[in-house]
């Protein structure tokens, strides 16, 4: 499947299933899971997970964070891709 322009509605799907996969695979519940955290290319507002821009989505301005929350009922982080890298690495570092 190609996952590139596709409304928001089919990517929230292919997330959905994909979280669903990775709990049950790990032997939880999804009642266990406090937050879902997910990176995508592009710009993404911080603290709403509205996706302004990106290669992934067919449309401008996605409430991305919103259908995730709405499909899983779990809290949802969503960040550009850069973001988290940048993040990642901040909290990988040792402590002076």
């Amino acid at each position: 499947m190609r996952v590139d322009r596709l409304p928001v509605d089919v990517i929230a799907d292919l997330v959905e299933d994909g979280v669903r996969r990775c709990v049950l695979d790990a032997g939880l519940a999804l009642d266990q899971i406090k937050t879902v955290a997910l990176s995508l290319p592009g710009i993404v507002e911080h603290g709403t997970g509205r996706v302004r821009s990106s290669s992934i989505f067919r449309d401008t301005n996605v409430p991305l964070k919103e259908a995730i929350v709405q499909r899983l009922g779990i809290d949802t982080i969503v960040e550009s891709d850069a973001n988290a890298i940048t993040m990642a690495e901040h909290w990988s570092r040792p402590l002076p």
